[in-house]
């Protein structure tokens, strides 16, 4: 009789367990889940700040060419190729500028531990 009881325990005491194990992955998920929504967010607020200044500084920056070259055509387009140079220097350093820094920042947020007393730089 006395062993029934003891097994009793060890079958409640690891159902216990796999209840608690399953309730902290749920809420470890939930936070993951939050922390990339609330970046999701600050980058669309962020990247649309940015797109308005980009805007705005492209305007000037136009027709200030414009103002240079005497005409509003070869002003602007004169910026366009401006921007067409950026844009091949990025597309031919998009390796070591954009894509190892987007994996590495990406999986550093997945893999870091809010719990962990040292942080993963400090290592």
């Amino acid at each position: 009789m006395e062993e029934q009881g003891k097994i009793d325990a060890i079958i409640n005491n690891v159902k216990n367990y796999f209840r608690i194990q399953t309730e902290l992955i749920r809420l470890e998920l939930a936070s993951k889940v939050a922390d990339a929504a609330a970046s999701g967010v600050k980058m669309v607020v962020i990247g649309g700040g940015i797109f308005l200044s980009v805007i705005f500084l492209s305007l000037g920056l136009g027709f200030y060419f414009s103002t240079m070259l005497h005409s509003y055509t070869a002003g602007f387009f004169a910026l366009g190729g401006v921007y067409l140079v950026i844009t091949l220097l990025i597309f031919l350093l998009r390796a070591k500028l954009l894509e190892e820094p987007v994996k590495s920042r990406i999986i550093q947020k997945i893999t870091e531990d809010k719990n962990d007393p040292i942080p993963e730089n400090e290592r």
